[in-house]
Parts: structure tokens; sequence; C-alpha cells
């Protein structure tokens, strides 16, 4: 019995620990290339391509900002008006890959992103 109680309390803490993901800046996302992470700020700058694409960009407008989500054109009505999310606090989930020499996470599902509600002084 004792040896299953132990069992069931290492599987528990391995469960825990996959499922916890960590929370960075857009400034430590290029550290985290590879990575399932929250990527947690504001988003300084929303920018539709002439294809289509959405890129929320993030720590400065581009080409400055450190960090950029993108949401391919195909997933672009999944998010609703996508032009509402520039300047609001929010929390990405996803991989951190790279693209042009830039740390992302494309957005596929509206589960990825959280507007993130400040408190009122």
């Amino acid at each position: 019995m004792r040896r299953f109680a132990l069992t069931i309390f290492f599987i528990s803490i391995l469960v825990c620990t996959a499922f916890t993901q960590t929370k960075i800046s857009p400034a430590r996302a290029k550290n985290n290339i590879g990575k399932e992470v929250i990527v947690s700020g504001k988003i300084d700058q929303v920018v539709k391509s002439g294809t289509g694409n959405y890129f929320f960009n993030m720590g400065g407008k581009f080409p400055h900002n450190k960090f950029t989500a993108v949401i391919f054109k195909s997933d672009a009505k999944k998010f609703g008006r996508l032009n509402t999310y520039e300047g609001k606090e929010v929390e990405i989930t996803g991989k951190i890959t790279e693209y042009n020499g830039k740390p992302e996470i494309i957005l596929d599902s509206l589960k990825q992103i959280r507007i993130i509600e400040k408190a009122k002084n």
C-alpha cells in the first residue's frame, strides 16, 4: 500500500510539472526558443500584412519589437476583431519559434491568448 501511495504521489508531481508553463516578458522570449511558455505584456502594434496575416508586436513596434504573435489569414476569423487587441495587456501561450532572427508564437486557437484585466486604482 505504501508503494502505491508513493507511486501516485510521484505521478501527480510529474503531471503538475508537465503542465506548468513559465511566464516571461517579450524581452525574454529570445532566450526561450523551442520552449512552451506564456509571454505576458502589452501588444504595442497590430499589423495586417498584404496577404492577410496578422502580427501582434510586443516589446516595441516593428522593426524594434522583441516578440511577435502571428495569426495566419486562415485562422484570423477565430479571434474576432484583431485590431481591438492593440494596446491591451495579454498573455500569449505556445511554443516559441524563430523567424528571421525574431522570436514568435503562432496563434491558431483563441485559447492561446488571454486579455489581462489591470486592477483599477
